[in-house]
């Protein structure tokens, strides 16, 4: 009685630990797949990016976003009136980023989901895609608010009396929360995620009922 009381109680751990091996193993084996699919993955979020931040037909900015030697580089060409004068002024900022601190969140997502115990993989692939599609959309918002910030950044050098017509908190959102979804933020979108979908089956070991 004792033996299976102690076999009960090691079990979450054990749980644990196998969670770990697994999440590390898949991230090890499929971070190096990653960096071939890497190229193709770029072209894919510039092309959606080009299209989905040029639909706003009340701003006049123009938006184009490319893959270069291994970086996504966003240009924005923008227009602002110089409020002493209301002379109108043409100007352009450019941002570029490493695409390995924006894609490897996928790789996070789809190691933890391969880790945690559901019943079907048909399930799990479900999981995958709908996390995917979240994060893919994410990742073209963060480099669309590190754009703006190379935007704002421009315009305080070419025009220091310039004053934006958006409240002072928008601004900051904008200028620093890019920044902090390439660093940090691309990396916890996936984790927060799996803490929602997937530690409640981690606890129960995969206990989860079929669809």
């Amino acid at each position: 009685m004792s033996g299976t009381t102690k076999s009960s109680a090691h079990r979450p751990l054990r749980r644990a630990y196998r969670f770990i091996l697994i999440v590390a193993l898949v991230y090890i084996v499929f971070t190096p797949i990653w960096w071939l699919v890497t190229p193709l993955y770029s072209e894919a979020h510039c092309v959606a990016a080009n299209w989905a931040l040029n639909l706003d037909i009340l701003s006049d900015d123009e938006l184009t976003f490319t893959y270069e030697d291994g970086e996504i580089v966003g240009r924005i060409i923008f227009r602002f009136i110089r409020p002493y004068d209301n002379h109108r002024f043409k100007a352009s900022a450019k941002e570029t980023c490493g695409s390995g601190r924006i894609h490897f969140g996928v790789v996070i997502w789809g190691a933890l989901l391969a880790a945690t115990p559901f019943c079907s993989f048909r399930r799990k692939l479900i999981y995958f895609l709908v996390g995917w599609a979240l994060l893919f959309v994410s990742q073209i918002e963060g480099l669309y608010l590190q754009v703006l910030f190379n935007k704002a950044l421009t315009l305080q050098h070419l025009e220091p009396t310039y004053q934006s017509r958006l409240p002072a908190i928008v601004e900051y959102v904008f200028d620093w929360g890019g920044q902090f979804y390439l660093l940090i933020g691309n990396k916890l979108l996936p984790i927060l995620f799996w803490l929602i979908v997937g530690l409640p089956l981690l606890i129960k070991g995969g206990s989860e009922s079929k669809a």
